[in-house]
């Protein structure tokens, strides 16, 4: 039986260790990876653009999703991938099977998306 959607996002970014602070994390650090790389996937070009998608399809994202306090802001999305290990998250998107390969596009826009992150310093 195929694994369902988050599942699948877990099982590789799940591993990404989360630098948010427990008493002020509103947002789950799966939630937030998963909407940017469907919002990459779409052509995104910057954390605006990500909150947007987000909030225009939250109905559809609550189906595989928790999103226990909505849609995040455009500044979290920025300041969450600002404080993630950009090793850790290539790691984990070139492991996951059909996403390095550049699957429809998908590892193009993804290595995009990580250089956009890698370059935050």
């Amino acid at each position: 039986m195929p694994k369902k959607p988050l599942e699948a996002i877990e099982e590789h970014f799940g591993k990404i260790i989360d630098p948010g602070k427990d008493r002020t994390r509103d947002h789950k650090l799966i939630d937030i990876i998963a909407i940017a790389m469907c919002v990459v996937i779409c052509g995104a070009e910057g954390w605006t653009d990500i909150e947007l998608f987000g909030k225009s399809k939250q109905h559809w994202l609550t189906t595989f999703l928790e999103l226990p306090n909505g849609i995040p802001s455009h500044d979290t999305f920025g300041r969450v991938f600002s404080l993630i290990d950009a090793q850790q998250f290539q790691l984990a998107f070139y492991t996951a099977p059909g996403y390095g390969a550049g699957v429809n596009g998908f590892g193009q826009s993804m290595t995009l998306f990580k250089d956009k992150l890698s370059h935050r310093r």
